[in-house]
Parts: structure tokens; sequence; C-alpha cells
């Protein structure tokens, strides 16, 4: 084996551990400190990949803290829509759903509290009712 061969062996063993521990680490400054010494060869594609599901992860789990923060349909919705398949893409649903049912809720109170009345007073049937109330920005559908 000439000098070059054993530098080339000597990298690739040096890659290799370098790999695992950022694996082990599971973070993106351990992905982003491997592809920095290492950024080709051919663990660098998995090293950016496994980058990349990090980062997706993160940004989805800030978004789903917004969208808990706010706690409003359209904030659930535009979560929603930014990640509709991601793993709290479900729990979402269901955030979503159940304000849309304090909110239908809170609608059918206030109907049943205003009796007849209140129908008759509006001058208009029930579902100018729930228009009247989507438009407040309440809800933007209840399902």
């Amino acid at each position: 084996m000439d000098a070059e061969q054993v530098r080339l062996e000597r990298e690739k063993k040096l890659m290799q551990k370098v790999f695992g521990r950022a694996k082990a680490a599971g973070t993106i400054p351990a992905w982003d400190g491997f592809l920095q010494q290492f950024p080709s060869g051919p663990l660098a594609d998995e090293a950016r990949r496994e980058r990349q599901k990090l980062d997706f992860a993160r940004r989805e789990k800030e978004a789903f803290d917004l969208a808990k923060a706010a706690d409003t349909i359209p904030a659930w919705n535009e979560f929603l829509r930014q990640f509709p398949s991601g793993p709290l893409a479900d729990e979402a649903r269901r955030e979503r759903q159940k304000l849309g049912a304090v909110y239908l809720g809170e609608w059918r109170a206030k109907w049943v509290i205003g009796g007849r009345d209140s129908r008759e007073r509006l001058g208009r049937p029930l579902h100018w009712s729930v228009q009247i109330f989507r438009a407040e920005g309440r809800t933007e559908r209840v399902a």
C-alpha cells in the first residue's frame, strides 16, 4: 500500500466515525458539522437527507406551536395547508374540529337564548345566520 492509499483509508475511517457521531447525536448542528468537514463523498448525500428530515420536523413543530398558541380555525387551516400529511396533521385536525364544535355550540347557544324572536328580527332563514357567524371571522367552516 502506498502513502496515498493509506491516507484515503484513514480519511474514509474518519468520515465513517464522524458520520456515526452525527447520526447518534441526531441534531442539525451535528449534521452541519459533518457536511462542513465532508461536503462530498459517499455519505454526504445521506447526511443531507438526514439534515433535511430534522429541519422539516423542526419547522413543522414550530408551525404547530404557533397554531396552538393562536388556537383559531384559520391558524389550524394554515398549519394544515403547509403540513397536510405530517405527523402532527391528525392532531391539528382534531384541534380544529374541537374549535369548530365550540364555535358552533356558542352560536347554537345564542340562537336558543335569543329564541324565535331573534330569527324574526333578523328576517333571514337559518342559513343566513350561519353566514353572518362565518363573516365574523370566527370560523371558516364547521365540519
